[in-house]
């Protein structure tokens, strides 16, 4: 379906042939008509980014999301840094301009290039910039 955008990433990218069993891709998708930043995309036009892939119920390292991403042509979202992590390491992140796009950054993801959990619970951060939620960018306000 056409106007279906997940149909459409599906489609584009030939995720039938390239998910195994078991599997679970995790992505991002942007550009005209998925929110109101549009990421300089326009009539109908859109993208999608892997930001996590799950295989028989634990998430991959993220050298191994990239590895399996560049052998299946599949486009992962931006790394901004990768190193130790630090508070003002993440400050400095958080904030300005999209790395993608001429507009303000809706936040970023943290998470260890080798996954581990605390307390049974997975090691992930997300921080939203108050920029983008100031503004009238995001759907929820």
């Amino acid at each position: 379906n056409a106007d279906n955008e997940y149909a459409r990433i599906y489609y584009q990218y030939n995720l039938r042939s390239i998910v195994e069993d078991n599997m679970i891709i995790y992505g991002e998708i942007y550009g005209s008509g998925i929110q109101k930043l549009k990421y300089g995309y326009k009539d109908g036009k859109i993208a999608f980014a892997v930001f996590d892939i799950k295989k028989d119920d634990m998430y991959l390292n993220w050298t191994d999301v990239e590895e399996f991403c560049k052998r299946h042509k599949l486009p992962v979202v931006p790394v901004l840094y990768r190193g130790k992590f630090s508070d003002e390491i993440v400050k400095s992140h958080i904030h300005g301009k999209s790395v993608l796009a001429d507009h303000v950054k809706e936040g970023i993801v943290v998470k260890p290039l080798i996954e581990r959990s605390e307390r049974s619970e997975r090691i992930i951060r997300k921080y939203v910039n108050e920029e983008f939620l100031m503004k009238d960018y995001g759907d929820l306000h």
